[in-house]
């Protein structure tokens, strides 16, 4: 069952809640804890120059190790965040990978693309855990979020929110369309985004989400 949502649309008080929900072994935020950062570790994996199957390899790696340490993880200034947290994973990893392969008969191809993952990891600041999130990143990370968190909402409010902030309509026009008044557009348009950015802040700064009107 989703959470329920409070009088100001909001699905709790803290920035942690799917991660709180997680590691008290929950089943459905594991899964959307998955669903949402698949993606990105991916993504991550690709920008070091990894090959497909390598990246999905070294994503499986990444939450089996997730699921093994998720809760001893706390959120605290001096530690960083979650997807910092999850970045460090990733290119340990990935490290793990390269050294597990270095002494492997290299396919064509494959030596070359091993030096340069090698000259990469030796790079000062490669692949920077604390490094501030792209905008790609940030648009993988929302993709995700509006595919788990759509069927916490009816119908109505989902399809106020999408025309408003992603179709970039009007507010009077989207009313109209849904026979509902232009505040409740608005109050649908806040009541998901208030969603997603509680869900997700731990990962990415999506402060700039949703000011188009």
């Amino acid at each position: 069952m989703p959470p329920a949502m409070t009088l100001d649309g909001s699905f709790g008080s803290t920035s942690s809640t799917l991660l709180a929900r997680a590691q008290a072994n929950d089943p459905l935020a594991w899964q959307r804890l998955v669903s949402l950062y698949t993606p990105l570790v991916y993504y991550w994996c690709r920008r070091m120059r990894l090959q497909a199957a390598d990246s999905a390899d070294v994503v499986q790696d990444v939450f089996h190790a997730v699921a093994r340490s998720l809760d001893r993880f706390r959120h605290e200034s001096e530690r960083g965040s979650f997807r910092g947290w999850l970045r460090r994973i990733t290119l340990n990893k990935i490290r793990d990978q390269a050294r597990s392969r270095s002494g492997e008969p290299q396919a064509e191809g494959g030596s070359a693309n091993h030096q340069r993952l090698q000259t990469l990891l030796a790079e000062p600041g490669a692949f920077d855990p604390d490094a501030p999130a792209e905008p790609d990143e940030t648009r993988l990370v929302l993709r995700g979020a509006l595919d788990v968190f759509r069927s916490d909402f009816e119908p109505a409010t989902w399809q106020a929110f999408w025309a408003t902030t992603i179709d970039n309509r009007s507010p009077a026009d989207v009313a109209a369309e849904l026979s509902i008044s232009t505040n409740a557009v608005y109050k649908s348009k806040a009541r998901v985004l208030s969603r997603i950015r509680t869900e997700l802040h731990l990962l990415v700064d999506l402060t700039s989400l949703g000011r188009r009107g």
